[in-house]
């Protein structure tokens, strides 16, 4: 699969946003789900069942952001983060 491809069928979506990152993507192992990448790493904030519903998720995340978001929960480690 070429890096092309790859980016029209797996990435969702992918923002720059604040010194973030808002990744939404269809990983191979739980479908689509939204990560925010920030001095912590990637921290899974958010699975869908559908790629509507993360199309959704990430437009929501994007607003939680610019409202002030401060602290997010990683669902890989159930750990809470303060983003940085």
């Amino acid at each position: 699969m070429t890096t092309e491809n790859y980016e029209k069928n797996r990435v969702i979506g992918r923002t720059k946003i604040f010194g973030f990152v808002v990744s939404t993507v269809i990983s191979s192992d739980y479908g689509p789900e939204t990560a925010i990448v920030d001095s912590n790493g990637p921290l899974v904030v958010e699975r869908y069942l559908t790629r509507d519903l993360a199309e959704q998720g990430h437009l929501r995340w994007l607003e939680s952001l610019r409202t002030g978001l401060a602290y997010v929960r990683d669902l890989t480690t159930d750990e809470i983060f303060k983003l940085e």
